[in-house]
């Protein structure tokens, strides 16, 4: 909600977007479901007791005017820009027996965010 009182007025301000995806896809489709919140990305990433079966998080920075919502949660939105491909796994918790899970070197493009 921080992040979208602070561009409200300034639709190509940039807004950091995540998502939770498998293993090496490293990418965020025009029309995917994503959020704002990096803790209910690491929510939706912990697939069960298991450290090692979470999925990793991706993110970018886009202008906010890519990001649509129908109102009924704020912790979800779709992403209304152009595809994004090349994107890193990032670590979806903190402590030991989480990993980093590299995407395969096939699908990288590129790190698009910083």
């Amino acid at each position: 909600m921080r992040q979208l009182r602070q561009v409200r007025e300034f639709p190509d301000a940039l807004v950091r977007i995540y998502r939770a995806l498998p293993p090496g896809l490293g990418q965020i489709n025009t029309g995917d479901w994503i959020t704002l919140s990096k803790d209910y990305a690491r929510q939706h990433a912990m697939r069960d007791d298991a450290a090692a079966n979470d999925w990793p998080i991706v993110h970018a920075d886009v202008p906010a005017r890519t990001v649509f919502s129908d109102g009924k949660d704020l912790d979800e939105y779709g992403y209304g820009g152009p595809s994004l491909t090349g994107l890193k796994d990032h670590l979806v918790g903190e402590g030991k027996g989480h990993q980093v899970k590299p995407a395969s070197k096939s699908s990288l493009k590129g790190d698009l965010i910083s």
